[in-house]
């Protein structure tokens, strides 16, 4: 009776922690590893609890053995039958009866509740294989339509997949790694995939095989889940010259990540015909903003007795979003006739120093606020230590002349909308002229009825509330596809490739700016032509001049600072080292001419 009643202990304990991790699990917003999931830990729990339950039984069993052989039957019969028990086929009477005639009735119990609790965990796995399976032949009867294939099923998923099935119909939908049972967040999650018309699959998206899909079908996939570091391992799986997909066209490949480990590891995968995008989403953001807003900076700014138009810019924050913005508007604003001045704000003593760091030559003081024909133009001033909560912060506003743009970004919705009524009150209290004001508000939600909100009076507030999860994870804020086809156009208009453009970061990012900055020029008629040989020299020369300023901004906004030497052999990309990083008029008349290329500008 000490064996049975020992061994219901031990193994009563064995499944309370169990269950208990299993919860855990559950519990955890992001778990590690998705081989870890509550149905797992549960059915490894109840292997070694019933492991333990059954020794005491077949230890008495074999009491005929001699001893070592004794405990060796009676340790593998145990594992066997525990093994059995998945399957409905141990002996559940003969194990009842012994429990009962030692009088450990708890014994009993516990074993009952396996013998139930087992075959559930079983009927669990081939539920799930057949699920895989159905979702195969659904896959199967629309191969050949255009796939957008996520690595995870989660909100920021959820919201770019809804936004691409409003436009595409007859797209298939698939989530990854979906694991519907394991919280109530999941759940509900899975709900909204079929609600949605997605096709849910267990399998890792790096795993997954789709290339019986037809050949005129596009497919996408974004490895999009909250580890960067995995999100760039199946990218590494996914472009495998072996795989299903290196050698197929119209294959696109999204891997978000802002590191820049990941950057280097994405622009050394081996060759294939996958067109591979490294998303930075909060630059994507913000350059989608630009494009889409951009026009308005230039149209409030304000006229100076010297004639030129100047836009005072208010950069409150200056984390993710606020620095990637503060570095934007140096190379956006660079146009004829408009000077660009920039005041950030940040609680922060030392973000003055973390941007120079990343951006040295932008800061510099031969560059900041030093205006050279020919050069960027453009005054950068921090108020570091500032919070928006002081009255410190009124008294900096009070000594600075009146913004024509604010973009406020604290990291906090709460914080950003209180800040950004105050500015607007603040503005209109010293009967300034209202300023563009944009501020982020990451709830989807709350952005759509703050942007319609008004006071009691009912007038409205004229503040945009930007950067909600279903406008940064959009079809065209992630995919850019007007954007990048303009981009890829600046790229090869110099005879570079196709493929370089999709493959090395410096290439896209650089003609991205490019093509936003002409598409701005477009929209204020500055330089606009479609025939470069019908350009008068006057334009040609303001073209140049423009572009040449625009680039010099943007390289030192990426951290380039200017090699020292006007010769070309001094360019070093790996110390970020340029030797056209100089005024126009001083470059050679090889390089001025990059700048007039079709008015798209440089990319190499």
């Amino acid at each position: 009776m000490t064996n049975f009643m020992i061994a219901t202990v031990l193994s009563a304990v064995i499944f309370v922690l169990a269950m208990i991790f299993a919860v855990y699990t559950a519990r955890k917003p992001y778990r590690s590893s998705r081989l870890i999931t509550p149905s797992r830990v549960l059915a490894v729990g109840i292997f070694f609890a019933g492991w333990v339950l059954f020794f005491p039984h077949y230890y008495a069993e074999f009491s005929l053995q001699p001893m070592f052989a004794r405990i060796w039957e009676t340790f593998w019969v145990s594992a066997h039958h525990t093994i059995r028990l998945f399957v409905i086929d141990t002996g559940f009477e003969e194990i009842f009866s012994s429990a009962i005639a030692t009088g450990v009735v708890a014994y009993a119990v516990l074993g009952t509740v396996y013998f139930i609790l087992a075959p559930i965990m079983t009927a669990g796995v081939i539920l799930s294989f057949f699920r895989n399976f159905v979702s195969y032949v659904k896959c199967f009867t629309r191969r050949s339509s255009d796939v957008y294939a996520f690595s995870e099923l989660s909100e920021k998923s959820l919201a770019l997949a809804t936004d691409i099935s409003n436009s595409h119909k007859n797209a298939v939908l698939i989530f990854t790694d979906v694991f519907g049972e394991d919280n109530e967040e999941s759940y509900e999650l899975c709900e909204r995939a079929r609600e949605l018309g997605a096709i849910c699959f267990q399998k890792d998206i790096a795993t997954l095989n789709l290339g019986f899909f037809s050949k005129s079908s596009k497919l996408y996939f974004f490895a999009i889940g909250e580890d960067e570091s995995e999100n760039v391992k199946q990218a590494f799986t996914l472009s495998k010259p072996d795989g299903p997909y290196a050698k197929r066209e119209n294959v696109f490949l999204y891997v978000f990540s802002i590191d820049v480990e990941g950057e280097l590891l994405l622009s050394n995968l081996p060759e294939t015909k996958i067109r591979l995008r490294r998303v930075d989403d909060i630059r994507a953001l913000v350059l989608r903003n630009l494009y889409d807003t951009g026009e308005k900076l230039f149209q409030n700014a304000i006229p100076s007795e010297s004639g030129e138009k100047h836009i005072n810019a208010f950069v409150v924050g200056t984390g993710g979003h606020g620095s990637e913005m503060l570095k934007a508007l140096t190379w956006f604003c660079q146009m004829d006739g408009y000077l660009i001045e920039i005041h950030a704000f940040d609680l922060d003593k030392n973000a003055s120093d973390r941007f120079t760091r990343q951006a040295p030559d932008l800061m510099s003081e031969r560059n900041n606020g030093v205006y050279v024909k020919g050069e960027a133009q453009y005054k950068i001033v921090f108020h570091d230590g500032v919070s928006v909560d002081d009255a410190r912060f009124t008294h900096v506003l009070d000594e600075i002349a009146a913004p024509t743009y604010v973009f406020v970004s604290l990291g906090e919705d709460a914080r950003n909308v209180r800040t950004a009524v105050y500015l607007r009150q603040y503005f209109r209290q010293r009967h300034m002229p209202d300023p563009i004001i944009q501020a982020i508000v990451y709830d989807s939600k709350s952005q759509a009825i703050l942007n319609q909100a008004s006071n009691w009076r009912g007038k409205p507030y004229g503040i945009e509330f930007v950067g909600a999860r279903e406008e940064m994870y959009s079809e065209r804020v992630i995919l850019r596809q007007d954007l990048e086809e303009a981009a890829l156009a600046t790229h090869k208009s110099y005879g570079s490739s196709e493929e370089d453009f999709y493959r090395f970061e410096y290439n896209y990012r650089s003609s991205m700016a490019s093509a936003l900055h002409r598409h701005l020029r477009h929209q204020l008629s500055v330089a606009d032509f479609d025939d470069s040989e019908a350009m008068s020299e006057e334009d040609r020369a303001l073209l140049e001049n423009i572009e040449h300023r625009r680039w010099n901004a943007y390289m030192r906004s990426e951290g380039y600072v200017y090699s020292g030497d006007k010769d070309a052999s001094s360019r070093d990309d790996l110390a970020k080292m340029h030797h056209n990083l100089i005024p126009f008029d001083e470059l050679s008349e090889d390089d001025k001419r990059k700048d007039s290329i079709v008015g798209i500008g440089k990319t190499n």
